[in-house]
Formats: structure tokens, sequence, C-alpha cells
């Protein structure tokens, strides 16, 4: 065993004293060959410091981190030189100012050696600066939440806890909120981090929460171990958008940080510098549909001021007609149940419902077609039965969606009887659509059977539920279309038959041309009613 390591130390001599270590190919070729020794190493470790200079093993650590086009992972470096007993010994006079492998790793996200590093460069009594980015050890720290390095900076009173390295930089609150380091939060509060202390972009500790998947008890933290020199917390601060924490929280659709700012007094009626209210920003998002109504009931619970409903953003938009644009039936629902105004209701021209369908639609994903051919019919029957008038524009503009982002059924030969595969067949008759109705029965149905057992509502069940995702891979999409058609088919037909008989010229019989129509696809209706539209232009 003493052979082998003698062996492996004079080799490791060999190779550092056969390099010019200004020559760069032949440091990187040294690098390569050292990673090939130390995992082949055995028996006891060197002396680093008999082998190479302080300096070249800065740069050793620093370039593993920093490798990202390299195979080879920093991780066995960096223990290596740990098992070596290796420390950094900068003199005492060393400026403060110099970038280390800790601060590669925080800027590369190599998390998993910070630990390691922080054996290496052992010390706490200077905290070195990054000079590019001006990220210290102790921010390094507090990234990678490793609670003893946090802690022993801040008992030895060297590092201030709201440390902020530059105008550019997130103070160590910040980053350890983004990263979720629980311990590491507990720790900057409680030694007096200030939590309404505002980043670059006017973002406070609030804020940060609410942009990423924090954990909700951690707001609480945030709230609990405040020190009495920078407490309250400012709920409603405003960051450079004049975006509040509350307005964020409900952006990403953080339900138990929304009932928590609410309960802690932020405004629900507050604007950002576009004029938006938290309900403006709640309407523009396409998923969780039912945050509209727990927000109103959680300002109802806590009786505090009643949400304006109506209130104008500083482009004429209410959020009644951001949640249309989006197709959120429910939340359009609880708009109207709230006492939205539908007297000055505008609907959505096609672009205003391109523009926010185009950042989330996905080729791709069926289940979005499926929620947004279903979500844009339940919408248009909230307006009606709230006494809107859909006029045939609005239909058209409906139909024009459908066309755009290929909502109709495909009736192309490579796509025909996709419903006989046995694989699909068998898995479909295994998802239930409603008590005693498999998604395989409903396939099989008629349109005019389906109307009778299935909603809108139901479609829409399926649609946000991750049933469909059990089927196989070919025929799925297929299957998406295939439901949007049966969902839609009244519509069209609805709307379809005036359309039909103008192009006609009234002279077939109205009964024969509704039975035309029941023979038609929604592609070949909206073909209808966009010829009837065009020639309607052309007379004009």
């Amino acid at each position: 065993m003493a052979q082998d390591d003698r062996a492996c130390s004079r080799k490791l001599k060999s190779l550092r004293q056969s390099v010019d270590w200004e020559n760069e190919a032949q440091r990187d070729e040294l690098y390569e060959q050292l990673y090939e020794l130390i995992r082949d190493w055995e028996g006891r470790y060197p002396d680093l410091r008999d082998i190479f200079r302080p300096e070249e093993i800065d740069w050793l650590l620093m370039e593993s981190v920093r490798n990202e086009n390299r195979e080879m992972d920093a991780e066995p470096l960096v223990d290596f030189v740990v098992r070596c007993g290796y420390k950094d010994e900068a003199d005492e006079d060393v400026s403060v100012r110099r970038t280390t492998a800790l601060h590669y790793a925080i800027g590369y996200r190599f998390l998993c050696v910070v630990r390691g590093l922080f054996q290496i460069y052992d010390r706490y009594d200077v905290n070195y600066v990054d000079e590019e980015s001006g990220l210290t050890h102790f921010h390094a720290a507090c990234v990678a939440g490793y609670e003893a390095a946090v802690r022993r900076f801040l008992e030895l009173g060297r590092v201030d806890p709201n440390l902020q390295p530059s105008a550019a930089a997130d103070p160590p609150l910040h980053l350890a909120l983004t990263h979720h380091r629980r311990e590491v939060t507990k720790l900057l509060l409680k030694h007096g981090a200030d939590p309404n202390l505002a980043n670059a972009k006017g973002s406070t500790a609030l804020h940060v929460m609410c942009e990423e998947h924090i954990d909700y008890d951690l707001a609480d933290i945030l709230f609990d171990f405040v020190s009495d020199e920078f407490g309250p917390v400012l709920v409603d601060a405003r960051d450079k958008e004049g975006n509040t924490p509350l307005h964020l929280a409900l952006r990403h659709g953080h339900r138990n940080l929304t009932k928590l700012l609410l309960a802690r007094g932020a405004d629900p009626n507050i604007v950002n510098e576009d004029g938006e209210t938290p309900l403006h920003v709640n309407c523009q998002r396409y998923r969780d549909d039912d945050l509209a109504e727990l927000f109103f009931k959680v300002n109802d619970e806590i009786k505090r001021t009643q949400v304006r409903v109506n209130v104008q953003d500083k482009l004429g938009r209410t959020p009644l007609q951001f949640a249309v644009a989006r197709f959120l039936p429910n939340t359009v629902n609880s708009l109207l149940n709230r006492g939205a105004d539908m007297s000055s209701f505008v609907f959505p021209a096609s672009s205003q419902f391109r523009e926010r369908i185009e950042s989330r639609f996905d080729e791709t994903q069926f289940n979005f077609k499926l929620g947004l051919a279903v979500g844009a019919l339940l919408v248009v029957g909230h307006l009606e039965r709230r006494g809107y008038t859909l006029e045939r524009g609005d239909a058209l503009t409906i139909m024009r969606l459908f066309a755009s982002y290929g909502l109709f059924e495909k009736t192309t030969p490579e796509v025909e009887n996709w419903y006989d595969d046995e694989e699909f067949a068998r898995t479909a008759k295994k998802l239930t659509i409603r008590r005693s109705l498999s998604l395989y029965e409903l396939i099989r149905l008629r349109a005019e059977e389906a109307a009778k057992l299935i909603t809108c509502k139901d479609y829409l069940k399926v649609a946000r539920s991750q049933k469909l995702w059990f089927l196989p891979h070919e025929p799925i999409d297929a299957c998406a279309l295939h439901l949007c058609e049966k969902a839609s088919r009244g519509f069209f037909r609805r709307w379809a038959l005036d359309p039909l008989l103008k192009l006609t010229g009234h002279q077939l019989p109205i009964l024969c041309c509704e039975k035309i129509i029941k023979l038609l696809m929604n592609q070949d209706l909206w073909h209808i009613c966009l010829a009837a539209a065009e020639q309607d232009e052309y007379s004009n």
C-alpha cells in the first residue's frame, strides 16, 4: 500500500514538473491527466504544497468548477484536495478582492461542491470578494445553504447580514430565499437582516418569496423572526414595476401566500405601474381557474376592504376582459357573481386572445387544446346567461381561434380509425368520463347523443385531469381533437345555419340546410361561416 501511494505521489510530481504553467494547452493536459490519477489513487494522500504553488491549486479548483464542457465532474478534484488536507493560507494582509473557486461554484451553480470548498477556503476572518460580480464567500454560503459557514461569518461579526455586493446583485436574505434555504433565512433574520431591503429591481424579500416556489411556512418565518430594528415587514412594498408581493403571489398562483398576505394586511385594490390591481394580474393566468374565488372569499373573511371588480387598467381593460381573453370560465363566473359590469363589456378581438394564448400554446399539449376549446365555450355560456348578446363577429373570433390553433378534428387517412388501436381501446375503456360512461364509449357516440350525456364542464374536467396522459402516444392527439369536435359541435352548428342559408340565396328549405349541417364537421362549418362573412364584406 505504501508503495502505491509513493508511486502515485511521484507520478503527480512528474506531471507537474513536465508542465510549463504559462502554456494553456499544457495546463489543460495536466488537468485531464490529474483526473485519471486521483481516480485510481491508493494509500496516503500527499502534501499538495510540496507539489503545487497555492495559485496553481486555486486554478485547478476554479477550472474544475467552471468547466461546463468537460466530462469530468468537479467533486472528485475538490474531494481530493480536501483529503490531502490542503487549506488556503493567504497572507494576513491579502486583499479582500480575490476570486476563488467558491465564487465560480455559485456562478456556475455547482452548489454540491460548496461545502468541500469551504473546507479548503476555511477562513472567516477574510470574506473574499469576486472582482466581477461583487459576490463574497458569505454570499456563496447563503446560496448553498451552508448553515455552519453562515453562522461563523455572522458570529465573528466580520460581515453585514445586509451586505449587497453591487447595485445589480441581491442581498444575502434574497439569495437564501431564492434557493429555499430555511435555516440560513432564520440565521440572517436573527442577526439583523432587513426584510424590507430592496434589490436592483426594487424587490424586497417578500417579492422574492412570491416569485419563487417558496414554502408557505418560510413566509411565516419572515414575519416571525424580523428584528425590531427593521420591522414591520412592508406587505405592500412596490418593486420598480409597481407590483406588490400580492400581485406576484397571484401571478404565480401561490394560494397560501395569497391568503397569508391578505391576512397580514395586503391591499387587494392596490395598482401597479400599468394600473393593474392584483385581480387584473390573477385574471391573466391560464391555470388555477378557481384562484379568483379564493381571493374573494379570503377578503370576505377578513372583512377589511371590498375588492373593486370593475377597475380599469391604463389601457381601459377590466379583470373580466382579461379573464374572457384567457378563457377562464370559473374566474369569469366569479367576477360576474361579484358584480362585474356587463353594460360596457366589449368582447376581446382575435389579437387579444392570441397574444395571451401564444405564450402558453404548444402543439404537443393535447390537454391544453381541449381545455382551450371547452374553456371558450363555457366563457361564452357564462356571458350569455348574464345578458350579453354574442354577435356573429364574436362567434367568428372564436372560430378563428379554433382554426389558428388546430382545434379541428382531422379526417386525413393518416389518422383515420385511430380509435381502433388495440392498446388505445383497452386503456380508453378503463378511463371514466362520468359514472358508467368510459372514454371509449364517449368516442363511439354520435355528437347528438354525447351532448345529452356530457356537458362542457365534464370535458373541462377531463382536460384539467391527467386522464389523457394514460393513453398511447400515437392516438392521443387525435383523441383530444375528437373531444374538441364533440364538445363544440353545437356551437358551430348554431352559427353556421344562417350563413348557409345566405350562401344558398335562401333557395333551400331551412330543414334541408339543417340536415346538411348535421353531416358536416366543424371545420366545414367554419368555412361556411367564413365564406358568408367574406360575401357580406364584399357586398358592402
